[in-house]
């Protein structure tokens, strides 16, 4: 088992550069069991009923292909611009998956489509064990 932290940045300012809609490099090769052990969330602009979203996570690799939308979505909290996700009793897996050394992420307001206004970045948590 490893833990592998993927981050998404939907800005660019002095330390980081957006990649939100791109591949970003991931050093895993070949099959694996995959838990979602964590989801960071951040967007700047307030809160209130505006900044209530379903949030997904679109993505090559981590799919849902029976559900709605076929990646793994959270909905964000009207009370603050942030958002804290905690699984670390695995129930939220993936088996099998064929990874490739990359994963597309590309992080998506699910009403529109596109990147959530005020999205800043998002930090993916996983527990990744060799199949």
């Amino acid at each position: 088992m490893v833990l592998v932290q993927i981050s998404v940045y939907g800005t660019t300012d002095g330390n980081n550069i957006a990649n939100n809609g791109t591949f970003i490099p991931i050093n895993l090769i070949g099959m694996y069991n995959i838990r979602i052990t964590g989801i960071q969330y951040h967007q700047t602009g307030g809160s209130g009923d505006a900044f209530v979203r379903v949030i997904g996570i679109n993505n090559d690799k981590l799919r849902l292909p029976t559900s709605q939308y076929p990646y793994p979505i959270f909905m964000t909290n009207a009370q603050t611009n942030g958002f804290g996700f905690d699984q670390s009793n695995k129930d939220y897996h993936f088996n099998g998956v064929d990874m490739d050394g990359r994963i597309f992420m590309n992080v998506i307001n699910t009403s529109t489509g596109v990147a959530p206004t005020g999205f800043t970045n998002l930090i993916l948590t996983l527990d990744v064990e060799k199949c």
